[in-house]
């Protein structure tokens, strides 16, 4: 039941609210828990049946686990517990992964708009299987406390960020899960859970999936052999920058705005990556609790830093291969992880010889901030090329002309579709407009959060009548499209 439905807007979501706040206002809060456990199953369930019983499954062993790292279970060393736990996650996740591979089903890319395997793989596998990792070393090093299995139960089902993410810390929701103000109804919370829904469905309905026509256009005709024009090959592959980015940036904008309806306040996950001057700026704007997990369980375990230049180098490279495997063991997702991991770590070595040279670095001029971040975003594009090509050789393909290495075919002759007024657009939207976490600043800044509107910048939200019409805009204009609505980008990986 995706989020862009007419289901889940007008019936799924406002009967869970609804249910959940009537128990939570005559003081049932654990009844008001498991009711929200039974909708999050019920939500993931309502493609395939079998899946709610495949998540459960993992919820069981990995809170067994955890009780065992803790020692409240029974006396097991608590690294062979850890040991064991991210084998299996990890055996549960690869198995997917690979599975089809077994039967003679072998991935070779993205694969839009359909599932990639003909197999029942469980949606978000990844997201929620990395999550428990990072809950089990959490626990390891002390920094849970304990906590009951509905709460764990619904940490891991949370149906707004189960099937889009972010990707979160138990830390991060466990204490608001335990708040009895969490269930008491607050039409605040309401109004801008609504707005930051309804912007997430406008980038979602009205940019992504209008673009990605433009992207799909020069790619099939690609991956059928057809040789790209220059301008054809630049058109699809700035439609999928575009695309990719509003799609995941929309769906993640409504799943938080669903869950401060809830009262739960979940980590934002982009933060302007295309205005980034640097590969390292970007991947820190970029699906920034993934880039946060790879962070801190496994580029500082591997040393960080503080190996010199040679072992940082080597245990980014590794970082991003495993972000490219994390996508899918396709030899595109591989090369595009690699690729990005190499220009990474050559931009880390720059930096740091600069920051050697210049004691007192100054504030860097515009012009150098502009010129690294058209740059950023030319290379960020070419690599989206090889993600979302189907295969190697097409991404090659399309590369080769998007360079004009290609004898130019005559302009229109591969009936490939191009609107450049819409890719300006789009371009204008990132690079000039502010992003949802800034127009949300007073939700998700703590050292703005409940304070006045003095100073408030004229674009920030509040809860008043300009917004409420803007928010409705959004809402109805998006409602007129969702005939049209595609698949999550991401429901593939």
């Amino acid at each position: 039941m995706p989020f862009p439905s007419y289901p889940f807007i007008f019936l799924f979501l406002p009967l869970v609210l609804a249910v959940f706040f009537l128990l939570g206002s005559k003081g049932r809060i654990d009844g008001a828990a498991i009711w929200l456990v039974l909708a999050s199953l019920f939500f993931y369930g309502s493609s395939d049946p079998v899946f709610p019983l495949m998540l459960i499954a993992s919820v069981l062993v990995n809170y067994s686990l955890g009780m065992v790292i803790r020692k409240d279970f029974f006396a097991l060393p608590r690294s062979a517990a850890l040991f064991a736990g991210i084998l299996f996650n990890l055996s549960w996740l690869a198995g997917y992964k690979v599975y089809p591979m077994i039967g003679g089903v072998v991935p070779t890319g993205y694969v839009p708009n359909v599932d990639p395997y003909p197999v029942a793989v469980p949606l978000a596998l990844s997201f929620f299987t990395i999550q428990q990792v990072a809950y089990l070393v959490d626990t390891y090093r002390g920094e849970v406390a304990g906590q009951t299995f509905l709460r764990y139960l619904l940490f891991v089902t949370f149906f707004p960020r189960l099937l889009a993410g972010p990707i979160l810390r138990y830390r991060e929701v466990g204490a608001q899960f335990a708040d009895p103000q969490v269930y008491r109804f607050r039409s605040q919370n309401l109004s801008a859970g609504l707005t930051l829904f309804s912007m997430g469905l406008f980038k979602k309905v009205v940019f992504a999936d209008v673009i990605g026509r433009f992207a799909d256009s020069a790619f099939h005709a690609a991956a059928l052999g057809a040789v790209l024009t220059m301008q054809e090959a630049w058109s699809g592959a700035l439609s999928f920058t575009f695309q990719i980015y509003f799609d995941f940036s929309g769906y993640t904008d409504m799943a938080l705005g669903i869950a401060w309806m809830f009262g739960i306040l979940l980590p934002h996950n982009f933060d302007s990556p295309y205005k980034a001057s640097s590969l390292v700026e970007f991947w820190r704007g970029w699906h920034r609790t993934l880039s946060r997990f790879v962070r801190d369980y496994l580029y500082i375990p591997l040393g960080g830093n503080r190996k010199g230049f040679f072992l940082q180098g080597a245990g980014l490279v590794f970082c991003f291969l495993l972000i490219g495997l994390w996508h899918g063991p396709a030899g595109t997702f591989i090369l595009w992880a690699l690729s990005h991991g190499v220009l990474t770590m050559l931009n880390h070595v720059w930096r740091t010889i600069r920051q050697s040279r210049e004691h007192n670095p100054a504030p860097a001029p515009q012009w150098e901030t502009w010129l690294g971040r058209v740059a950023t975003f030319t290379v960020v594009t070419v690599l989206w090329v090889i993600f979302r090509s189907p295969d190697l050789p097409t991404a090659a393909s399309i590369l080769k002309s998007m360079a004009g290495l290609h004898p130019m075919p005559e302009a229109g002759f591969n009936n490939v579709k191009i609107n450049e007024d819409r890719l300006y657009l789009f371009l204008a939207v990132c690079w000039f407009l502010p992003n949802s976490r800034q127009v949300m600043a007073n939700l998700f800044d703590p050292d703005r959060r409940g304070q006045g509107v003095e100073g408030w910048r004229w674009w920030e939200w509040r809860a008043n009548e300009w917004w409420a019409g803007a928010a409705a805009l959004f809402f109805i204009v998006s409602l007129l499209m969702l005939e049209t609505v595609r698949p999550f980008i991401y429901f593939q990986f």
